[in-house]
This record gives structure tokens, sequence and C-alpha cells, in this order.
């Protein structure tokens, strides 16, 4: 469809057979986002990179999430997107798209066996973490609020996120 002008100018991601037209991003969502990318490209271990807004493979998709942690480098993947056993952090920042980020993502990025899903909900000022994909769910969600420390595994290492550091609480309220 892009290649026939349909698209033309349209920022839009396919999920699950689905043309989503993507929201623009406000500043709190940029805010946001930079500062989460910062603090990962800071505490990222060796082997690891940061992608903001770049495809993962799903299963009949492929999304764009706000930010993933990938195994290697964008070039180790010259052919294909990295999928779920290159990635094992993918993150949603979520305001306008809160409703598609906890519905039809989260279920593409379970039943694509992503082993750990975030929303970071800036209308709650919270991240959910999603992780024990099943089928198209997720058996585990755990909510961290400013002051939280986020403990979560990037190869042989956990990391310790403190919420605040991406997260203030005067974002959650603006």
């Amino acid at each position: 469809m892009a290649d026939a002008g349909i698209l033309s100018g349209e920022k839009v991601e396919f999920i699950n057979g689905l043309v989503v037209l993507k929201t623009p991003k406000n500043r709190p969502h940029m805010i946001v986002l930079d500062l989460l990318k910062k603090w990962m490209l800071t505490h990222m271990p060796a082997g690891y990179s940061v992608q903001t807004q770049e495809p993962v493979r799903a299963v009949a998709c492929e999304p764009e999430p706000d930010l993933t942690i990938i195994r290697g480098a964008p070039a180790d993947y010259p052919t294909k997107h990295p999928g779920n056993t290159d990635v094992p952090l993918v993150v949603e920042v979520s305001e306008a798209t809160l409703r598609a980020d906890r519905g039809v993502k989260l279920r593409t990025y379970a039943r694509s066996g992503f082993v750990m899903y975030w929303v970071v909900n800036l209308s709650r000022g919270q991240i959910e973490v999603y992780s024990e994909p099943a089928d198209a769910y997720y058996r585990s969600c755990r909510i961290y609020l400013p002051g939280d420390t986020i403990p979560f595994a990037i190869g042989d290492q956990t990391l310790q996120l403190d919420v605040t550091a991406v997260l203030p609480p005067k974002t959650a309220n603006s």
C-alpha cells in the first residue's frame, strides 16, 4: 500500500493484518522515552543494544515498539528484524495508545513469545511490567510507581531501574 501511494505520508504499523495509524508523540512521551533510552544506554551490558521505534519480528506482523533491547547490534540483523529470541525487553510509552498497548500489542507480544513487555503508563504515572508469556497473554503483571525499583534481567545481568529516573512524579501529573 505504501508503494502504491495509498499511505503516502501516513505513519502506520501493521499489527495482525491491520493497518494502525501511529499517533503523534506529545512532550511527556518524548521526554520519558528520551530518559528511558539514556538510562538503558548507560546501564546496558556488553553485547546488547537499544533501539527506538524500530520494527521487531512478531507472529504475522512487525510492530514498532517505542524502545527495544536487542542482543548484539542492529547490523547483526541485515536481512530480518530481531525476534523474540533476540529481544529481552520491549517497551511502549503509552497515553493515547494505552488501550492498544494493553490490548492488541500486548497479545501480539505475548503470542510471539517476547519474554518481557513494559507499558509506561503516562496517565497513571506507572510502569506495568508483563512477563511469562502464555499464548496471547502474560501470566505476570507488576505495577511500579515512582520511588519503586524494577529488577530485570538482560543476559546474565540483573539491572535495577529506579522508576523515578525515567518517570518523575511531575511528568505523571502534567
